[in-house]
């Protein structure tokens, strides 16, 4: 159970949020002369700083209820995303292939950082 509602609170804050985030994004920089680089570039950028902060978030509710934050989880809650965008931004391609690669594993380590928590608070 605390498995599944990790994954699900996961997908609705990374999918959610970041289609928020990245939408009021938007509505801020001027897109006539926006490449689709820079607006792809940004895209990825804009999800991977959400899952960054929300993985910390989790860290800090988990260290809240009685967890020990030491740096091999720190590491997972901030370099997935960060080794994530370098590699969708500069690395690959723009690509669909790529977008879902950096969705995937910022999912895995948001519901790996959720179920943390949720085995200390369930």
């Amino acid at each position: 159970m605390g498995v599944f509602l990790s994954i699900l609170i996961s997908l609705v804050i990374y999918l959610g949020g970041g289609w928020c985030v990245f939408n009021i994004y938007l509505s801020i920089i001027d897109i006539e002369s926006a490449t689709i680089q820079s607006i792809y570039s940004s895209e990825i950028l804009t999800y991977n700083i959400l899952a960054g902060i929300i993985n910390v978030i989790f860290l800090v509710l988990w260290e809240h209820n009685g967890g020990h934050v030491d740096d091999r989880k720190l590491t997972l809650a901030m370099g997935i995303p960060a080794a994530t965008w370098l590699l969708c931004a500069y690395v690959f391609p723009i690509s669909m292939g790529a977008s879902i690669l950096n969705t995937i594993l910022n999912v895995i380590a948001m519901t790996v950082c959720c179920a943390l928590w949720l085995n200390r608070v369930l």
